[in-house]
């Protein structure tokens, strides 16, 4: 093994990238931390004003989007016999030996984690020609060679790189990785801890928040930010246990259905529930949803309500009209597959504000987008789920299936969320439930692109339109 080094460029705020390199927390009260021009480092504001004069005497001075500073990360290996000091003293050797004296430099080397690593802003001007240091192809394969060639004159040892076409790794999952411990399962791990010990979206956030991992929602999306490396996963790279559905089930504790609407169908909203106009019933009938199972993305909003639930319907004055289960919910609002063309035909009604071109319109698009979705579908389950040719029961056969396979795989996810939260998270009966969440997953995202491969053989065998010979375009003689 030897010291990783990864390159980063800072193009926005300078300050925060220093102040968060700087930090007491992360090196040793600051006792780390060193830098080569009259501003203290620990002053981030200062240290960045006196970077950012030192590019405005570049020949184009600051322009929007150029690149400020260079984020240089040196990572050495847990196992060899480093000290802190040690550490530091070859993170001044390196930035001397790839930038010179002429760029203001910070080097904070950090000591609150497992590795001991050092990070180093370079400020991109160079105070003697007033140019800027530009990172080229093979600066990282040059700046590698002199980290490897100290490593070894400190009788450290070295580390082969990854493959070089492989993008996106910091140090940090290159060391987690080869001890089992990556990025990518240190975060599983982290919802399964808090998914057991909170019961809503925005507490289960906060929670990751405080343990450095932040949470966006983009759409039907997740994805999750590690703070100290900056690697951001989305949901479906960690797996189909960790999507919306599926994390809201483990907070609800129950198999769950989803709806969606606009947030101009809301009616009214407290601080612990949003009530919403039933589509379809001009806003007479309303339903009530509980904040906790909300999750909010732009303009549209998510609710999870229990599969086997009963949902009360009111009307405007918030008396009982009707009870309905919450499937008889996909009668007003869209079910989460549901053909985007097909529903902009049949949910789109023809008003003063919505005009016949218009609903074609919408119709159009939608189904562009289903076409789209569609051109991505294989065609390998034919044989395997219609050997008999009647692909239309084929299909009926392959949805029941996805949709006990989905319930199976809430079921599952909801006990493994049951025995973390009783602290049993390290138990054998765990550890296979971990194992039937990975089976299932995999099973169903195998379904599921089989029904896709089913859908597009039934649309290819459909009759096609009868029509009449093809007419002969004569020359003229």
């Amino acid at each position: 093994m030897m010291a990783v080094v990864k390159i980063g460029q800072v193009k926005a705020t300078l300050g925060k990238a220093i102040r968060y390199v700087t930090d007491p927390e992360k090196t040793d009260g600051g006792r780390l931390v060193s830098g080569n021009f009259t501003a203290s480092p620990s002053d981030y504001l200062a240290a960045e004003k006196s970077m950012l004069d030192s590019l405005e005497a570049c020949g184009k001075g600051l322009r929007g989007g150029g690149v400020l500073a260079h984020h240089v990360i040196q990572s050495f290996d847990p196992e060899d016999p480093i000290t802190p000091e040690e550490a530091h003293r070859i993170g001044l050797e390196f930035v001397e030996r790839i930038a010179g004296s002429d760029h203001k430099i910070i080097v904070a080397t950090h000591v609150d984690r497992h590795h001991i690593h050092n990070h180093i802003i370079i400020c991109a001007a160079n105070d003697a020609t007033h140019r800027k240091l530009r990172v080229q192809k093979n600066t990282l394969k040059q700046w590698r060679a002199i980290s490897d060639e100290l490593c070894r004159e400190n009788d450290l040892n070295v580390l082969r790189e990854p493959d070089e076409t492989r993008i996106g790794r910091s140090f940090r999952e290159i060391y987690a990785t080869a001890k089992g411990m990556s990025t990518k399962n240190r975060i599983r791990s982290l919802i399964d801890v808090t998914a057991a010990r909170t019961t809503s979206f925005d507490e289960l956030k906060e929670a990751l928040g405080m343990n450095g991992v932040d949470v966006t929602v983009r759409g039907r999306h997740l994805t999750f930010t590690d703070r100290e490396t900056g690697m951001r996963i989305r949901d479906t790279r960690l797996g189909g246990a960790y999507d919306q559905l599926n994390i809201m089930a483990r907070l609800a504790r129950e198999t769950l259905t989803e709806i969606s609407f606009n947030g101009r169908m809301i009616a009214t909203q407290t601080r612990t529930a949003i009530t919403v106009y039933l589509p379809g019933t001009k806003q007479r009938e309303r339903l009530t949803i509980p904040r906790d199972r909300i999750i909010r993305s732009g303009r549209t909003w998510r609710a999870w309500l229990g599969a086997d639930s009963e949902q009360v319907i009111t009307d405007r004055r918030g008396r009982l009209t009707r009870r309905i289960p919450a499937l008889r919910l996909y009668e007003h609002f869209a079910a989460p597959n549901t053909s985007l063309g097909d529903l902009a035909e049949t949910k789109l009604k023809v008003t003063a504000g919505v005009s016949a071109a218009q609903r074609g319109y919408y119709r159009y698009q939608g189904r562009r987008l289903d076409a789209l979705r569609d051109s991505a579908r294989q065609l390998s389950a034919a044989s395997t789920w219609a050997p008999d040719g009647d692909i239309t029961a084929a299909l009926k056969r392959l949805d029941q299936r996805i949709g006990t396979e989905r319930a199976d795989l809430q079921a599952v996810v909801i006990s493994l969320a049951d025995l973390l939260r009783d602290s049993l998270g390290d138990s054998e009966e765990s550890k296979r439930i971990d194992q039937d969440i990975s089976t299932r997953e995999r099973r169903l995202s195998s379904l599921e692109r089989d029904h896709a491969a089913l859908e597009k053989v039934q649309k290819e065998n459909a009759p096609q339109r009868e029509r009449g010979p093809k007419r002969v375009r004569r020359r003229p003689l």
